[in-house]
């Protein structure tokens, strides 16, 4: 894309001029992610000479990691602009005592420290934060962490924040480099954990939990774009099974694709688009008379629309069913652990998924409950970390450059939690 970008700017200057014209005013999110040749090609595009377009960028420098991926940030238009810059050290997502623990990480510090508003707009019972914690273990004891976590968190939420609750174990280093140093990366904590694999949650056997995972979602963070991603989801997972499945898989994002198979069929768009405006957009919760009276069938027809072909069988039989449970199950089978990276730890009737990962994968989501993993870069991860996880040192300033990529990627990790923090 940026090969074909520049080219068209060398070839056809004209282009920025209808660019400018196009978009008058432009803001970039997570502008801190911006490598060198991305900022490049905005800058000549939309500021560079005469008549440059407003500009607003936003984004959090201390969540800019990208030295440990082998990349770097942008060197010729810096962000921010220390000139201009406003500083908004607050945030909805956690509490203060999160931000009092994560704080001390972030390479720039705010005046005043970061501050914690949150967590808002929680679908959870419990009002404030759990019992931040931090998990010892011993050279041979790393592969019990996991079920410590796991007893934590059956101890701390109730059984319906188990389900809708979203628990997350990351670690910086996430692929086998070695055994020479235990634990280095994430397998030395769960043997079974794949690092290619990625998915973000289990894939629910129903359409009706497809609806269900992504209302959860939904509430959780306070905003209806889960949901109407999840829903597309099971509608493309429908439309797979009638032979094509192989067209419908792999997508990041499934609201567009199924608008697009539907531009031919204006009666199964409105269908498609009044279910998503009553089950995402006003999240009603969905009854079991009304699914097989109204609203299975318009989803078969929504999905023999979008498979342009005939949706019969028992798969899509048992996918229309309406279990006695519209919860996401743990598991799809009788194996409490499965090659979803989804550790699944049950205790006394109680049970509870989770998705195990590395720290790069997780950036920008929100848990319920993260628990940051030791690993190896160099040298031990929390060892080097110590002097700001326990409060004598403050920001990046007299940070060695491996610290301070330390204290960003951990940075990010300790900021994704609205509930509860755990350093293992």
């Amino acid at each position: 894309m940026f090969i074909w970008a520049r080219e068209l700017i060398d070839t056809v200057p004209a282009v920025i001029a209808v660019l400018r014209d196009r978009f008058p005013m432009l803001f970039l999110d997570e502008a801190q992610d911006n490598s060198e040749e991305q900022s490049q090609i905005l800058y000549r595009i939309f500021l560079a000479g005469n008549a440059p377009v407003l500009r607003q960028r936003f984004g959090d420098g201390n969540q800019a990691i990208f030295n440990f991926v082998g990349d770097e940030g942008a060197t010729s238009d810096t962000f921010p602009d220390d000139t201009i810059k406003k500083n908004l050290p607050n945030s909805h997502r956690f509490g203060p005592n999160i931000a009092q623990l994560a704080g001390p990480l972030g390479a720039t510090q705010y005046d005043g420290g970061l501050i914690g508003q949150g967590p808002s707009m929680q679908r959870l019972s419990r009002s404030g934060e759990g019992r931040h914690t931090i998990l010892f273990f011993g050279d041979d004891s790393a592969g019990e962490v996991l079920d410590a976590y796991g007893d934590l968190l059956l101890d701390t939420f109730s059984e319906q924040e188990l389900r809708q609750g979203t628990f997350v174990a990351v670690g910086q280093v996430h692929k086998p480099k070695g055994d020479d140093q235990k634990p280095r990366h994430v397998g030395h904590y769960w043997p079974d954990y794949d690092p290619e694999l990625s998915k973000a949650e289990p894939k629910p056997p129903t359409f009706v939990q497809y609806v269900s995972a992504g209302q959860a979602k939904a509430d959780e963070i306070g905003e209806a774009y889960p949901a109407v991603e999840k829903i597309a989801a099971g509608i493309l997972r429908l439309a797979g099974m009638a032979g094509g499945a192989a067209t419908f898989r792999g997508r990041r994002y499934n609201h567009r694709p199924v608008m697009s198979y539907l531009e031919k069929s204006a009666d199964a768009r409105d269908r498609y688009l009044d279910f998503v405006a009553n089950f995402a957009l006003s999240g009603n919760a969905l009854s079991k008379k009304e699914w097989d009276k109204r609203w299975r069938k318009i989803v078969l027809s929504v999905g023999k629309a979008v498979s342009g072909g005939a949706l019969s069988g028992p798969d899509v039989e048992s996918f229309l069913d309406w279990k006695d449970s519209v919860d996401l199950p743990l598991s799809p089978s009788d194996d409490p652990r499965s090659s979803d990276n989804i550790y699944r730890y049950s205790k006394e009737g109680k049970q509870v998924a989770i998705r195990v990962a590395s720290i790069h994968l997780v950036k920008g989501e929100t848990h319920t409950a993260t628990l940051i993993l030791d690993t190896f870069w160099y040298k031990r991860n929390m060892e080097e970390l110590r002097p700001w996880l326990n409060g004598n040192n403050i920001g990046g300033d007299s940070a060695t450059q491996h610290q301070k990529i330390r204290l960003k990627v951990h940075y990010v990790a300790m900021t994704r939690p609205t509930h509860l923090l755990c350093l293992a």
